[in-house]
Order: C-alpha cells, then structure tokens, then sequence
C-alpha cells in the first residue's frame, strides 16, 4: 500500500484510505475494519475528510465524490479548464457552513505550479485563490469563514490568515526560532 490516508470522523470512529493497484475506503465498527461502500476505484484517493453531517468526501483521481449511505457518487469535477492539470497537494475542508472547498497545486501546461483554492457553490467551483506560490501547503476555513494558509517549505513555514483579499502573518516571521530549538 502506498499514501495511505486516516482520519477521524466527527464521531471520533477511524477511516482509513488506502491505495495500492486500487483505492479502498474502510471505517473501524468497533471489532474490525469494514469496507464503507463499495470501493475499490482504479485511480488514487486522497483527503478524506467529513462535512458537518458527518458525510464523508475524498478526492479520486481528479472528482470529488461522497458517500450517501451506501454508494459512493460524483459531486464535482475540480478541473477549471481543460487544460490545467492538477498535480499534488490536493485537500478537501468545509467551513461551519457546510460549504465545501478545495485547494491544490496546478499547472497550466509547462507554466510554474500554483496553488489553488475554490469553493463550491451549488455546481459551480469559485475561485478564492488562484495565483498562490506553489509552496503554500495548507489552507483552512475557521467558523467565522476566515481564510487561514501556511507559505513556505515544510521546514520553515509561516502561518497567515486573509483579511480582505490580502494575507498577514500571525505572529513571528517563521516558526524557524522554536524548530531549532
């Protein structure tokens, strides 16, 4: 298995995603390991994450698809154009209204990397951030739909949070002072 994927439902019960030549979805019941739906798609799953009705959401390949029950089903395609292609960082999240975003790093053709971040209203995905360096990582929604996202590389990065359309640092310059500490 390869980029295996755990996270905790609003419940506190485990899922796992798991990817080797096919992707599985399980949950753990208490006693064992238990496959959620039917799985077993052919392209690589990835962010798994829960809504505020505890409905679990993951990208596969480039869809976003969701769980109703029994059945895993299509809800979006993240693709904004033909021709970007999306590489890795890839993450799902929701705001305390429920509402779905996404970011990822793409690319359109040969052009550098950039990171994404849209929102889906009803079927359409908005653009929140469209132009971000490659080497923002994180993005997350806080209750009071605030945009917050680390810059940088993984050893030294800075946290931010966007404030009418331009991002400020929270804090010291980098977290450079307490890593090597």
């Amino acid at each position: 298995f390869y980029n295996i994927s755990l996270q905790l439902d609003n419940n506190n019960i485990p899922y796992v995603v798991t990817n080797s030549s096919v992707c599985f979805v399980k949950k753990f019941n208490g006693v064992a390991w238990e496959e959620v739906g039917i799985t077993g798609f052919t392209q690589t799953g990835s962010s798994l994450v829960f809504d505020n009705f505890n409905v679990p959401h993951m990208y596969v390949g480039g869809i976003i698809k969701k769980f109703t029950g029994t059945n895993w089903v299509d809800i979006s395609t993240i693709q904004i154009t033909p021709y970007l292609v999306i590489g890795n960082g890839k993450n799902l999240f929701f705001n305390s209204s429920n509402d779905l975003y996404a970011s990822f790093v793409g690319t359109f053709y040969t052009d550098t990397p950039k990171t994404f971040v849209k929102k889906l209203v009803n079927t359409t995905w908005q653009s929140i951030v469209s132009n971000g360096n490659m080497n923002d990582k994180y993005y997350s929604v806080s209750n009071d739909n605030v945009y917050h996202l680390s810059f940088g590389s993984d050893y030294y990065p800075d946290v931010n949070k966007m404030v009418n359309g331009q991002f400020t640092l929270l804090g010291d310059q980098t977290f450079s002072s307490w890593l090597s500490t």
